[in-house]
């Protein structure tokens, strides 16, 4: 039995299938030219532990705000990912000469792991779209695409990156896992891996925003006029875990 809870335990599993679909998580992405190539199991197992605790720090990017520091947890008891802006700065320490950073975390925003519908490899939505790749390559992107819009990253190398993708793919296979019956038949519940993005699954369409390119649309957000991320400049904190201190 496959078990949220006992993710690292399934960071070696290879992939499988058969006639009726997946049969063990898997951390390679469906799309076998989109550029991602599974970790080390060393890697893999590591971004695995840190995913789950402390979280990883990445880049979100929004289409009406500025880039920001985020940190991404996987919390699996209540099978949501869990994300929240960082602020900080530098202050003295001792003498005027020595300076240390200062963080505090914003309130946490949860997406349920049920309401992922798709992880993208690079800049397919419009916020990453909106990055040159001289500044930020397509290497680093990814996107969570879930029902309500997408929350757009970007990792500090393409290890990261693809360690992070990894992690994803073995998370929503889980998810999808778990769902099933003795028999094997997931009952109203269609496979992450299923979805067809060039089919129009998940369908492409312009911002209205006047912003470059073409952006995802998802779930409730298909048509209507929402910049389609769900990433926005907050401000204020909350609690600040372990490591960080209150300024």
């Amino acid at each position: 039995t496959v078990s949220l809870v006992d993710i690292e335990s399934v960071a070696s599993s290879t992939y499988a299938s058969n006639a009726e679909g997946i049969v063990k998580p898997s951390p390679e992405h469906p799309n076998i030219n989109c550029g991602h190539r599974v970790p080390s199991y060393m890697v893999l197992s590591s971004t695995l532990t840190s995913f789950r605790e402390p979280g990883i720090r990445l880049h979100a990017h929004g289409t009406q705000c500025e880039p920001r520091r985020i940190w991404v947890q996987l919390n699996v008891h209540a099978e949501v990912i869990e994300w929240r802006t960082e602020n900080g700065k530098m202050e003295p320490v001792g003498d005027a000469h020595d300076m240390e950073p200062k963080f505090t975390l914003g309130p946490v925003h949860t997406i349920a792991l049920q309401d992922i519908l798709f992880v993208d490899v690079g800049k397919t939505t419009a916020a990453l779209q909106l990055l040159s790749e001289q500044d930020i390559s397509k290497d680093l992107c990814l996107s969570i695409l879930t029902k309500n819009g997408s929350l757009d990253l970007n990792a500090g190398n393409k290890l990261e990156r693809d360690a992070v993708i990894s992690c994803m793919c073995l998370v929503l296979d889980t998810i999808y896992l778990e769902s099933m019956d003795e028999n094997g038949h997931s009952e109203g519940c269609r496979s992450w891996r299923d979805l067809n993005i060039s089919e129009g699954s998940v369908t492409s369409r312009s911002t209205g925003t006047g912003n470059p390119g073409n952006r995802r649309e998802y779930g409730s957000n298909a048509g209507s006029s929402t910049t389609g991320d769900v990433f926005r400049e907050l401000d204020g904190a909350s609690d600040v875990p372990s490591g960080f201190e209150e300024i």
